[in-house]
């Protein structure tokens, strides 16, 4: 009995820190789309979202985005004012800010090239996924699941760097 019980902890415990990797256009059709695991960290967020987007234009994400923050999770996120300026760029950024979403420009950097959310302060999604329509259909990308607190914990740290002590503006439905 000693032995099931601790067989079962164990393997919860490896199920917990599962490392995720998903692709664009998969060669495997047994791994994720980059895209799915974007939706599935901000679908199973219960408590907070930070993400860090360059540009937000996909459709599938936007909602996602609004229905956590629907369901009472403390979603803010951080554009690039670079990724926001065209008015395909800006249609994500006025969905958010329209269902009051808390939202950022970052006006600090050349490029916040940043393609990251942190989900409940203990899993992060990041890599080099752009969260728009044609990072889904015609790029080569990657997204991964990193679910260790520690990795939450300095994305977090570099997410309020650049909220803080960048030049950060308000995402209002002017810009």
């Amino acid at each position: 009995m000693r032995f099931l019980v601790s067989f079962l902890l164990s393997s919860s415990l490896l199920l917990a820190t599962k490392i995720e990797v998903g692709f664009t256009q998969p060669a495997n059709t047994k791994v994720p789309t980059a895209e799915a695991l974007v939706l599935k960290i901000i679908n199973s967020a219960q408590k907070d979202l930070y993400i860090a987007s360059y540009q937000l234009t996909n459709k599938k994400i936007i909602r996602a985005i609004i229905n956590a923050h629907k369901r009472e999770v403390d979603v803010q996120v951080l554009l690039d004012y670079r990724g926001t300026k065209s008015k395909n760029q800006s249609i994500g950024r006025k969905k958010i800010v329209r269902a009051g979403v808390t939202c950022h420009v970052v006006h600090k950097y050349a490029i916040m090239h940043h393609k990251f959310t942190i989900s409940d302060e203990r899993l992060v999604e990041e890599g080099s996924y752009n969260y728009t329509e044609n990072a889904s259909v015609k790029n080569a990308e990657n997204a991964n699941i990193l679910p260790y607190r520690k990795f939450a914990k300095t994305y977090l740290e570099e997410w309020n760097k650049m909220k803080e002590k960048g030049k950060i503006g308000p995402c209002d439905l002017k810009q």
